[in-house]
Protein backbone atom coordinates (compact mmCIF):
# COMPACT_ATOMS: atom_id res chain seq x y z
CA UNK A 1 0.00 0.00 0.00
CA UNK A 2 2.60 2.03 0.82
CA UNK A 3 4.36 1.56 -2.39
CA UNK A 4 1.67 2.45 -4.41
CA UNK A 5 1.14 5.96 -2.56
CA UNK A 6 4.62 6.49 -3.54
CA UNK A 7 4.46 5.76 -7.09
CA UNK A 8 1.32 7.83 -7.23
CA UNK A 9 3.04 10.81 -5.67
CA UNK A 10 5.93 10.30 -8.40
CA UNK A 11 3.62 10.17 -10.72
CA UNK A 12 1.18 12.80 -9.99
CA UNK A 13 2.41 15.18 -7.47
CA UNK A 14 -0.01 14.27 -4.64
CA UNK A 15 -3.09 12.11 -4.44
CA UNK A 16 -6.41 13.48 -3.64
CA UNK A 17 -7.89 12.17 -0.49
CA UNK A 18 -11.98 12.64 -0.38
CA UNK A 19 -13.05 15.98 0.06
CA UNK A 20 -15.09 17.22 2.93
CA UNK A 21 -18.73 17.73 2.71
CA UNK A 22 -21.52 19.49 4.33
CA UNK A 23 -19.12 22.44 5.26
CA UNK A 24 -21.26 24.72 7.21
CA UNK A 25 -20.96 27.56 9.72
CA UNK A 26 -23.51 27.10 12.36
CA UNK A 27 -23.96 30.46 14.62
CA UNK A 28 -25.58 31.37 17.39
CA UNK A 29 -25.28 34.71 19.60
CA UNK A 30 -22.10 36.03 17.20
CA UNK A 31 -20.33 32.56 18.68
CA UNK A 32 -19.66 30.43 14.64
CA UNK A 33 -18.82 27.17 14.30
CA UNK A 34 -17.75 25.80 11.45
CA UNK A 35 -19.26 22.23 10.64
CA UNK A 36 -18.08 19.69 8.35
CA UNK A 37 -18.25 15.68 7.43
CA UNK A 38 -15.39 12.96 7.07
CA UNK A 39 -15.79 12.93 2.87
CA UNK A 40 -17.20 9.31 1.95
CA UNK A 41 -13.76 6.69 2.14
CA UNK A 42 -11.74 9.10 4.25
CA UNK A 43 -8.61 6.74 5.79
CA UNK A 44 -8.47 5.94 9.45
CA UNK A 45 -6.02 8.84 10.90
CA UNK A 46 -6.98 11.82 8.28
CA UNK A 47 -6.57 15.24 9.64
CA UNK A 48 -8.29 18.90 8.97
CA UNK A 49 -7.02 22.15 8.64
CA UNK A 50 -8.92 25.32 8.36
CA UNK A 51 -8.64 28.44 6.61
CA UNK A 52 -11.09 31.57 6.40
CA UNK A 53 -11.18 35.03 3.40
CA UNK A 54 -13.06 37.86 3.71
CA UNK A 55 -13.48 40.43 0.85
CA UNK A 56 -9.85 42.13 -0.24
CA UNK A 57 -7.69 39.42 2.31
CA UNK A 58 -5.84 36.19 1.36
CA UNK A 59 -6.53 32.84 2.80
CA UNK A 60 -5.80 32.79 6.13
CA UNK A 61 -5.31 29.85 8.33
CA UNK A 62 -7.13 29.21 11.73
CA UNK A 63 -4.17 28.70 14.12
CA UNK A 64 -6.26 26.32 16.50
CA UNK A 65 -7.70 24.19 13.28
CA UNK A 66 -4.46 22.68 11.74
CA UNK A 67 -4.94 19.48 12.55
CA UNK A 68 -8.02 18.37 13.44
CA UNK A 69 -9.06 15.23 13.61
CA UNK A 70 -12.76 14.68 15.47
CA UNK A 71 -15.11 15.93 15.91
CA UNK A 72 -14.91 17.87 12.42
CA UNK A 73 -15.55 21.41 13.83
CA UNK A 74 -13.73 24.45 14.35
CA UNK A 75 -14.17 27.60 16.31
CA UNK A 76 -14.61 30.54 13.81
CA UNK A 77 -15.79 33.48 16.95
CA UNK A 78 -11.99 35.16 17.06
CA UNK A 79 -11.65 35.33 13.07
CA UNK A 80 -15.11 36.51 12.42
CA UNK A 81 -14.39 39.52 14.50
CA UNK A 82 -15.97 42.35 12.38
CA UNK A 83 -19.81 41.56 12.62
CA UNK A 84 -20.40 43.60 9.03
CA UNK A 85 -18.03 41.46 6.91
CA UNK A 86 -18.39 39.03 4.72
CA UNK A 87 -16.56 35.65 5.46
CA UNK A 88 -16.14 32.51 3.92
CA UNK A 89 -14.37 29.78 5.74
CA UNK A 90 -12.98 26.32 3.73
CA UNK A 91 -11.30 22.64 4.90
CA UNK A 92 -9.07 20.36 3.47
CA UNK A 93 -8.24 16.70 4.16
CA UNK A 94 -4.93 15.36 4.55
CA UNK A 95 -2.48 12.88 5.83
CA UNK A 96 1.11 12.29 5.29
CA UNK A 97 1.60 11.85 1.87
CA UNK A 98 -2.00 12.89 0.64
CA UNK A 99 -4.59 16.05 0.66
CA UNK A 100 -7.88 16.54 -0.72
CA UNK A 101 -9.34 19.29 -2.72
CA UNK A 102 -10.85 22.43 -0.54
CA UNK A 103 -14.30 22.48 0.41
CA UNK A 104 -15.85 25.40 1.01
CA UNK A 105 -18.75 27.19 3.33
CA UNK A 106 -21.27 30.00 1.83
CA UNK A 107 -20.26 33.28 2.47
CA UNK A 108 -21.78 34.58 5.66
CA UNK A 109 -22.22 38.08 7.15
CA UNK A 110 -22.29 37.53 11.22
CA UNK A 111 -24.84 40.35 11.79
CA UNK A 112 -27.44 39.27 9.28
CA UNK A 113 -26.73 35.33 9.44
CA UNK A 114 -26.28 34.60 13.05
CA UNK A 115 -29.10 33.35 14.97
CA UNK A 116 -30.38 35.56 17.64
CA UNK A 117 -31.78 32.99 21.09
CA UNK A 118 -34.30 34.41 23.00
CA UNK A 119 -34.14 36.87 25.60
CA UNK A 120 -34.60 36.56 29.16
CA UNK A 121 -38.04 37.74 29.94
CA UNK A 122 -39.61 38.66 33.37
CA UNK A 123 -43.50 39.57 33.40
CA UNK A 124 -45.29 41.07 36.47
CA UNK A 125 -49.27 41.57 36.81
CA UNK A 126 -49.60 45.45 37.81
CA UNK A 127 -53.61 46.28 38.26
CA UNK A 128 -54.53 46.62 34.78
CA UNK A 129 -51.20 46.57 33.38
CA UNK A 130 -47.96 44.63 32.84
CA UNK A 131 -44.58 45.41 33.88
CA UNK A 132 -42.13 44.11 31.21
CA UNK A 133 -38.79 43.05 32.03
CA UNK A 134 -36.66 42.08 29.01
CA UNK A 135 -32.73 41.39 28.51
CA UNK A 136 -30.51 40.61 25.80
CA UNK A 137 -29.63 36.30 25.46
CA UNK A 138 -26.24 35.84 27.00
CA UNK A 139 -23.27 35.29 25.08
CA UNK A 140 -19.61 36.28 24.89
CA UNK A 141 -19.77 37.97 21.82
CA UNK A 142 -23.01 39.83 22.79
CA UNK A 143 -21.30 42.89 24.45
CA UNK A 144 -20.12 43.33 21.40
CA UNK A 145 -23.22 43.63 19.33
CA UNK A 146 -24.70 46.06 21.79
CA UNK A 147 -21.88 48.29 21.04
CA UNK A 148 -23.37 48.84 17.15
CA UNK A 149 -27.08 48.29 17.80
CA UNK A 150 -29.38 49.05 21.19
CA UNK A 151 -31.80 46.35 22.14
CA UNK A 152 -35.19 46.40 20.84
CA UNK A 153 -37.56 43.58 20.75
CA UNK A 154 -40.98 42.27 19.52
CA UNK A 155 -43.25 41.77 22.07
CA UNK A 156 -46.45 39.58 21.34
CA UNK A 157 -49.10 39.87 24.09
CA UNK A 158 -51.82 37.36 23.85
CA UNK A 159 -55.21 37.31 25.75
CA UNK A 160 -55.48 33.50 27.53
CA UNK A 161 -59.30 34.84 27.67
CA UNK A 162 -60.51 35.72 24.29
CA UNK A 163 -57.38 34.78 21.90
CA UNK A 164 -56.93 38.53 21.28
CA UNK A 165 -53.63 39.48 20.56
CA UNK A 166 -51.42 42.63 19.78
CA UNK A 167 -47.69 43.26 18.96
CA UNK A 168 -45.71 46.16 19.63
CA UNK A 169 -41.71 47.08 19.67
CA UNK A 170 -39.89 47.86 22.98
CA UNK A 171 -36.60 48.41 24.41
CA UNK A 172 -35.35 47.13 27.66
CA UNK A 173 -38.42 47.78 30.17
CA UNK A 174 -42.15 48.58 29.44
CA UNK A 175 -45.33 48.89 31.14
CA UNK A 176 -47.92 47.35 28.87
CA UNK A 177 -51.35 49.41 29.80
CA UNK A 178 -54.88 49.59 29.37
CA UNK A 179 -55.45 45.99 29.95
CA UNK A 180 -58.54 43.43 31.33
CA UNK A 181 -57.98 43.44 35.02
CA UNK A 182 -57.93 39.95 36.45
CA UNK A 183 -57.00 38.48 33.13
CA UNK A 184 -53.96 36.19 32.05
CA UNK A 185 -52.09 37.55 29.09
CA UNK A 186 -49.02 35.18 27.83
CA UNK A 187 -46.06 37.01 26.10
CA UNK A 188 -43.60 36.34 23.78
CA UNK A 189 -40.13 38.67 22.92
CA UNK A 190 -37.25 37.84 20.51
CA UNK A 191 -34.93 40.61 19.46
CA UNK A 192 -35.02 42.83 16.17
CA UNK A 193 -32.45 43.77 14.22
CA UNK A 194 -33.73 44.85 10.82
CA UNK A 195 -31.11 42.77 8.62
CA UNK A 196 -31.58 39.63 10.79
CA UNK A 197 -34.37 37.36 10.43
CA UNK A 198 -33.52 34.60 12.38
CA UNK A 199 -34.21 36.30 15.88
CA UNK A 200 -35.47 32.91 17.84
CA UNK A 201 -39.04 33.55 19.77
CA UNK A 202 -39.24 33.17 23.76
CA UNK A 203 -41.29 30.59 25.49
CA UNK A 204 -44.34 32.33 26.53
CA UNK A 205 -44.56 34.10 29.94
CA UNK A 206 -48.60 33.87 31.39
CA UNK A 207 -49.52 35.82 34.12
CA UNK A 208 -52.55 37.41 35.57
CA UNK A 209 -53.53 41.49 35.76
CA UNK A 210 -53.91 42.06 39.16
CA UNK A 211 -57.31 42.96 40.68
CA UNK A 212 -57.75 47.51 40.63
CA UNK A 213 -56.74 49.02 43.52
CA UNK A 214 -59.60 49.33 46.30
CA UNK A 215 -60.15 53.03 46.72
CA UNK A 216 -59.77 52.74 50.69
CA UNK A 217 -61.58 56.22 51.48
CA UNK A 218 -65.34 55.56 50.64
CA UNK A 219 -64.54 51.91 53.26
CA UNK A 220 -63.47 54.22 55.98
CA UNK A 221 -66.54 56.68 55.62
CA UNK A 222 -68.48 53.81 55.82
CA UNK A 223 -67.09 51.97 58.69
CA UNK A 224 -67.04 55.49 60.74
CA UNK A 225 -70.51 56.19 59.65
CA UNK A 226 -71.49 52.53 60.93
CA UNK A 227 -69.57 53.01 64.05
CA UNK A 228 -71.17 56.64 64.72
CA UNK A 229 -74.81 55.04 63.98
CA UNK A 230 -74.01 52.12 66.74
CA UNK A 231 -72.87 54.52 69.21
CA UNK A 232 -76.13 56.49 68.93
CA UNK A 233 -78.13 53.45 69.21
CA UNK A 234 -76.55 52.47 72.56
CA UNK A 235 -76.82 55.94 73.76
CA UNK A 236 -80.39 56.09 72.74
CA UNK A 237 -81.19 52.60 74.81
CA UNK A 238 -79.31 53.59 77.85
CA UNK A 239 -80.85 56.64 77.65
CA UNK A 240 -84.45 55.66 77.07
CA UNK A 241 -83.40 53.09 79.77
CA UNK A 242 -82.69 55.57 82.45
CA UNK A 243 -86.36 57.35 81.58
CA UNK A 244 -87.91 54.00 82.06
CA UNK A 245 -85.99 53.70 85.55
CA UNK A 246 -87.16 57.64 86.84
CA UNK A 247 -91.00 57.50 86.18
Amino acid sequence: MLLLKLLCLAALGQCELPSPTNVTIISLNLEHVLKWDPGPGSPTGTQYRVEYLHFHKNWSPVKMCLKITSPGECDLTEEFRDIFKSYVARVQAFTELEQSTWSKSSFFQPISNTILGPPEVTVSGCGDCLHLQVKPPKGKRMDHFLAYYESEYICEVLSATDGRKFTLRISGQRVIEYLKPATEYCVTVKMYIGINQHAILSNPHCVFTSLPHLNKVPVVLGLFCLVFLLSVMVWGFLFYGYILRSL
